[in-house]
């Protein structure tokens, strides 16, 4: 491990499976983290395809792609709420000289990562147990802060957006992507009889789509403008719109459009809110 990793993970341990943790105490989140591990506890045989329930991978590449490209050189990312680790498992070959470290607060989902990342771990991408509102590491560690549909969840988004602005380098980027909050979407999810919720409890899990209010709060916390984007334009599960696995052609389309065309984050299942220190 490189001096600054060593410097990141020195006040934390490291279990027999390879996981660094600290301990820490999350009292607001247990249903969802009970839900969670039941998941972790399946077998999958195809991670990626099981990943393409949920989010675009063809989006989301390209989203790596872009923020590794913003990057510096030997940049160190802290990936919170990280589950399966899946959005890194090119790094050896798009960024060799990167590291990441991948936070999750159920450990099951880092055992779950170390199938996904292989030979990867313990050398340039390392698992770390613990919550994103009591981040385990010093100040000023980190040159990005990646965290996709997971603070969404936490219902203290301040405290998470606050840790963020501590553990970040100088001139360290937050980027974070939210389920999108616009009524267009919102009445396409009625038309068809889904449940769509703004924010409040959905089964075991709390839910604060993107919004303004968290704008304010992000921009009062950094104290810098934010900038918003749209992703997953063709991809909306819910609604049986499922063009997320591996080489789907209307996931490249939807990269672009995503990107390109911003007009369209009206129909748009995920927003990025974007800053720096």
């Amino acid at each position: 491990m490189s001096r600054q990793i060593n410097e990141i993970l020195s006040g934390l341990s490291q279990d027999e499976n390879g996981v660094w943790y600290s301990s820490f105490e999350n009292t607001s989140q247990q249903k969802e983290i009970r839900l969670r591990k039941k998941v972790a506890a399946k077998i999958y045989d195809d991670y990626l395809d099981e990943v393409a329930n949920h989010h675009s991978v063809e989006v989301m590449d390209y989203e790596v792609r872009r923020a590794l490209q913003q990057l510096p050189e030997n940049g160190v990312i802290v990936d919170v709420g990280g589950c399966w680790g899946w959005h890194w498992r090119n790094l050896c070959w798009q960024r060799p000289d990167v590291q990441v470290v991948i936070m999750d607060f159920v450990k099951e989902n880092l055992l779950h990562a170390q199938n996904v990342l292989g030979l990867t771990v313990n050398k340039s991408i390392h698992l770390v147990h613990g919550d994103a509102t009591q981040c385990p590491f010093p100040d000023d560690s980190f040159d990005l802060y990646w965290s996709v549909q997971a603070l969404q969840h936490v219902l203290d988004f301040v405290k998470c957006v606050e840790e963020a602005k501590r553990i970040l380098s100088g001139e360290g980027r937050f980027l974070n992507y939210s389920l999108n909050r616009e009524k267009a979407v919102e009445i396409l999810y009625r038309v068809f009889g889904k449940n769509y919720v703004v924010e409040g409890y959905t089964g075991s899990m709390f839910l604060s789509r993107a919004s303004v209010t968290q704008i304010s709060q992000i921009e009062k916390v950094f104290d810098n403008p934010v900038e918003k984007r749209f992703s997953e334009v063709l991809f909306h599960p819910d609604l049986r719109l499922k063009t997320g696995r591996v080489g789907s052609l209307w996931g490249k389309l939807d990269a672009k459009i995503g990107s390109g065309l911003p007009i369209l984050g009206w129909i748009a299942r995920q927003q990025s809110f974007q800053t720096f220190k």
